[in-house]
């Protein structure tokens, strides 16, 4: 049978992706996506300490009016909504560890807005810098909440943090 993903990830993010086994589920699951009732939370690790520590960001995102791979804020863009709050704020290596929800779901939605604000995603080449401690950016979808096609309860699945992120956030804890 046809796989129907029900949203996606950039690549090198890890976590979790929800997908439909046939397409009734699937058009009920992208009805709860369109409708914000399909929760995905994410984990990302950025430079810096956010003031404040939970906010909401609100930036329109369009494609780069020089490079097509990448996306830009701008006033033409759709609109694009993230969710923050800092869960640890690692003070001697000014970094922090952050949750985060879509409202939307632009293309790098995540990684464009913190880049925006100051934030970049630690190990983000595109929108940030490469780092030392991790080969990819540190952005791990942590969970997706949705309700069951069936019998309509509500259902939450986890994906474990994958060791490379794990290994970032011992070695900020250990200083």
């Amino acid at each position: 049978s046809t796989v129907r993903p029900i949203h996606r990830l950039d690549r090198d993010t890890s976590g979790c992706v929800l997908f439909a086994k046939d397409g009734r589920s699937q058009f009920i699951l992208e009805q709860q996506l369109a409708a914000n009732e399909l929760k995905r939370t994410y984990w990302a690790l950025v430079k810096g300490i956010p003031v404040p520590p939970a906010d909401t960001i609100d930036l329109p995102i369009g494609t780069h009016p020089t490079m097509p791979n990448r996306r830009a804020i701008h006033i033409q863009g759709e609109r694009a909504i993230t969710h923050y709050q800092t869960l640890k704020a690692f003070l001697p290596a000014a970094a922090s560890l952050l949750e985060l929800q879509l409202e939307t779901g632009r293309t790098h939605q995540i990684r464009l807005h913190l880049a925006h604000l100051g934030y970049p995603i630690i190990g983000d080449g595109m929108y940030g810098v490469r780092s030392p401690l991790i080969s990819r950016q540190a952005l791990h979808a942590h969970s997706v909440t949705f309700y069951h096609i069936k019998n309509n309860q509500e259902i939450t699945v986890q994906a474990p943090l994958p060791a490379d992120f794990s290994q970032v956030l011992s070695s900020y804890n250990a200083n």
